[in-house]
């Protein structure tokens, strides 16, 4: 269980990042905040099993991703849309990625 002083360091470590989610930590915040308090929980307790949780979550994230950005590229105008939402510059040394 996390300490009710962790819980203030993490409330005010959040509300100095985002002072409108700060206001929102009475309501919807506050299970965002169980659930990290949950995950703190898991971690400190199952040393061996969350690395590899953990790995595979991060991983399928950049799967969804990479996913999203093949599909983009097949659009028309996909190829514009990728370089103005990651503000590629150098589209030279973006030539593999880009297609």
């Amino acid at each position: 269980m996390v300490l009710r002083a962790e819980r203030e360091v993490l409330n005010k470590l959040f509300c100095d990042f985002s002072k409108e989610a700060c206001k929102k930590i009475p309501s919807e915040m506050s299970q965002r905040m169980e659930a990290v308090e949950r995950w703190a929980n898991f971690v400190r307790d199952n040393p061996d099993k969350w690395k590899k949780i953990q790995s595979e979550f991060i991983d399928a994230q950049f799967s969804k991703s990479n996913a999203f950005i093949k599909r983009l590229l097949k659009q028309k105008g996909g190829r514009e849309k990728v370089i103005e939402l990651y503000g590629i510059k150098n589209l030279k040394g973006y030539k593999d990625f880009l297609g």
